[in-house]
């Protein structure tokens, strides 16, 4: 039974930013097994002939002895509303296999295309990716994610983005968000009207 897993973009058959992928493999695969030495995904990874063209996702499930990857051809959600959702009892740190408690706040979108997860009053990430707002100057992402995205990491390092504390009530203070994660890339996203934050 695999545990934990990675999503990581291909593109026309090359995996990208494998680095960050494999830092927080290796952070998760120490904090969950209590070893070193998980797999080195440079050297796993193989994208077959049939996906070597276009934009792939390829799911890279692990626990403490084995791995397995499984590829499919990508296209976008467009995601253009987000429906706030309690997620105080929640705890998702790591890209675990088991997202039910993910799941069940998910059925509460309403007529949403997702969910925007708060907790103690503050705004983490929606239901599969981070999420950047703009306030006028620059763009922020919650400092308390659900999740340390590996495309919110590279960011982050490279002075795109910057952490902030984001309560629900600061909202009023962003013009527009953009959601990001390993397949959704930032440059690629196209600006959302905050007020799509319900």
């Amino acid at each position: 039974m695999f545990h934990l897993f990675e999503t990581i973009r291909i593109q026309d058959g090359v995996p990208q930013h494998l680095q960050w992928h494999q830092a927080r493999l290796n952070d998760s695969y120490y904090r969950y097994f209590k070893r070193f030495g998980g797999p080195v995904l440079e050297e796993v990874i193989r994208v077959p002939e049939a996906y070597s063209q276009g934009t792939v996702k390829c799911k890279f499930f692990y626990n403490r002895s084995a791995h397995t990857a499984g590829f499919s051809h990508y296209t976008p959600k467009p995601v253009r509303s987000l429906k706030l959702v309690d997620g105080d009892h929640i705890e998702y740190s790591m890209k675990y296999t088991g997202r039910s408690s993910l799941d069940q706040l998910y059925s509460q979108k309403e007529d949403c295309d997702d969910i925007l997860v708060v907790q103690n009053g503050r705004i983490t990430d929606t239901s599969y990716t981070n999420i950047v707002l703009f306030n006028g100057e620059m763009w922020i992402t919650p400092i308390y994610p659900l999740l340390q995205g590996t495309c919110r990491a590279r960011l982050i390092r490279e002075g795109r983005i910057r952490e902030g504390d984001i309560r629900v009530e600061d909202l009023k203070h962003y013009r527009h968000f953009r959601l990001i994660n390993a397949m959704l890339d930032f440059d690629a996203q196209e600006d959302v009207d905050v007020n799509q934050i319900k």
